[in-house]
């Protein structure tokens, strides 16, 4: 007899996939991971994730912390946490957006396009001049974030709203994602996404290293300049909430520096150079709302003109290698760690988990 899996698909309709289909869409050790989350209770208690709220600000995509159920827009915020479950897997941070007309949507905050693909890429971040798609810290003493453990090709993967899991390793380099939700009529989102975790060693018997990795994403949609990178930080279940709040004060202090974002690399490949020029060319002239960076508007000034030619032959040569990028040295303070003790996943975080990924996530986007 066939086992059918649930995924939780952007769709008014709940679609099924059987199970030798997913099979083929994640590697087989998430596969095993997955199934095998769906019969475990761990103990403990929960953990309150905040998901990425995305708006436009200037015809940017901008992103701030955001509860669905909580209220308005609260932004801006760049680096987002979640405690993985003891299978490796979670569903936060989810994604939202307010919709147009919504009271909770803040003066210069404008929504999104409706029914249109939002969709991400992983970047590449340089920290103590190591490059780096996905950087691990211990959770011990000070925050010192460096290359996963025991030279393994660990690997971050994140589902998109077709079902596919798309992936990165901490090679570094951009590697392009896919859409992860579509916006309602009202260009609002509510939806979450399967994010996972593997060491890649090839066994089952082994699991990653307990701590936090850290990875770096942007978000695109037609008509919109690319958001700013935004940072997602798992931890593993005895990682300790004071060491989850450490390491995103410090990603939220570095996060200028962490990853490349050039003013004048107008076609969003992380490096500045001819096709850059090629793009201010096409777009000389511009003015008002289609004058964006993608079409070579490097002052952000909602005009393509000789200003956006200087600030091209300013960065002419930036690249990820001629990037300085973060120190590993802590740049914040060490929060004392709460008198409670580590905190771990508990029977209500496995079920809130459990619905999400099998019976479909609550929300509002549409086809």
């Amino acid at each position: 007899m066939s086992t059918i899996l649930k995924l939780p698909l952007d769709s008014p309709r709940t679609t099924t996939i059987m199970t030798s289909n997913f099979r083929r869409r994640i590697p087989p050790r998430l596969f095993h991971r997955l199934l095998t989350s769906i019969g475990i209770l761990a103990a403990g208690s929960a953990w309150a994730a905040s998901d990425v709220n995305v708006q436009s600000i200037d015809g940017r995509l901008a992103t701030g912390e955001g509860e669905f159920d909580a209220g308005p827009w609260a932004g801006p915020a760049r680096a987002f946490s979640a405690f993985l479950s003891s299978q490796y897997f979670t569903t936060d941070p989810g994604w939202n957006a307010l919709g147009a007309g919504s009271p909770a949507l803040p003066a210069g905050i404008d929504p999104l396009a409706p029914q249109t693909d939002l969709s991400w890429d992983y970047l590449p971040g340089k920290i103590g001049g190591v490059a780096a798609n996905i950087f691990y810290w211990d959770g011990q003493g000070p925050v010192a974030f460096g290359l996963p453990p025991g030279g393994l090709p660990y690997q971050i993967s994140l589902q998109a709203r077709t079902g596919d899991f798309i992936s990165t390793t901490a090679t570094p380099g951009l590697v392009p994602g896919g859409a992860v939700v579509r916006t309602n009529s009202q260009g609002g989102i509510h939806s979450h996404r399967t994010w996972a975790l593997d060491d890649n060693d090839g066994s089952l018997e082994t699991d990653p290293a307990d701590g936090i990795y850290l990875a770096a994403v942007r978000l695109r949609m037609e008509g919109f300049d690319r958001s700013a990178p935004a940072f997602v930080l798992f931890a593993t279940p005895a990682v300790s909430l004071a060491a989850v709040g450490d390491a995103v004060a410090w990603t939220h202090t570095n996060a200028e520096s962490l990853v490349p974002d050039f003013a004048a690399d107008f076609n969003g490949d992380l490096a500045v150079d001819g096709f850059d020029l090629a793009v201010w060319q096409s777009g000389y002239g511009l003015a008002g709302a289609v004058a964006l960076q993608v079409a070579g508007d490097g002052t952000f000034d909602a005009t393509v003109d000789g200003a956006d030619f200087l600030a091209w032959q300013r960065q002419h040569g930036s690249n990820l290698e001629t990037f300085a990028g973060a120190p590993v040295a802590p740049a914040v303070a060490i929060v004392p760690e709460p008198s409670a003790g580590p905190m771990f996943f508990g029977l209500a975080t496995f079920l809130v988990f459990l619905a999400r990924a099998i019976s479909g996530p609550h929300r509002i986007a549409a086809e």
